[in-house]
């Protein structure tokens, strides 16, 4: 078993529900008052969880209302879903309880896209995986940072964003980016690593402000 990276425990499982994890900036789940072994899915009459989804620790999960979750989705972390999300088929999202992934109101990943909440930093002369022992492990090694998409957020097919990356609202990721930085608001990126290229324009900020209100979203942005 992994060493717990917020109390040291070698023995401990919690993650994001560690006593001794962070808290504050609303990006840890409140500690949950249901059964483990269930998803908490508000209104689920107007989400839609694919049968073929595997959510490893359903304990620290949350999904909003009128979400899609397709299927082949696989999450090995702690997850806050908000409202109209779409994650679409055959993500990962992986990092182990130590990891979180937060999608806010109205983003979007695209089909076959990677999410690394935990990982390695991959030092020469240092043995790396899940399974070796913590003794044989420096910590100071393991990359641990939240990945936050804000709202209408979107990431289109397989990207891959790294540890620590916040997608401002309303930015656009293209087709293949390899994310390894934070994105500024209404910009869209690209390459490998991603870098911008240009900034979404006034009118198509202006249209999605718009439409997210008249669902009943109000959202403050520079235009």
């Amino acid at each position: 078993m992994a060493m717990c990276i917020h109390c040291g425990q070698e023995d401990c499982d919690a993650g994001y529900l560690c006593p001794k994890a962070p808290r504050g900036l609303d990006k840890t789940p409140e500690s949950p008052q249901y059964d483990k072994t269930q998803l908490e899915v508000c209104h689920l009459d107007s989400t839609f969880i694919s049968a073929n989804v595997e959510i490893r620790r359903p304990r620290i999960v949350r999904i909003g209302r009128h979400t899609n979750v397709d299927s082949g989705v696989y999450c090995t972390t702690a997850m806050r879903l908000e409202d109209y999300v779409h994650l679409a088929a055959y993500c990962t999202i992986i990092g182990g309880p130590n990891g979180f992934f937060e999608m806010k109101h109205f983003s979007t990943l695209g089909a076959g896209s990677r999410i690394v909440c935990v990982s390695d930093a991959h030092p020469d002369g240092s043995l790396v995986g899940p399974r070796i022992p913590p003794k044989l492990k420096d910590p100071k090694y393991v990359v641990a940072a939240p990945v936050i998409f804000e709202p209408m957020a979107i990431g289109t097919t397989q990207i891959i964003v790294l540890p620590g990356v916040t997608l401002g609202m309303g930015c656009f990721v293209a087709a293949g980016a390899v994310v390894t930085k934070s994105v500024d608001p209404w910009t869209v990126v690209a390459g490998v690593p991603a870098r911008p290229i240009k900034e979404r324009s006034k009118e198509a900020r202006q249209k999605m402000l718009e439409a997210a209100k008249r669902l009943g979203y109000e959202f403050w942005s520079h235009t």
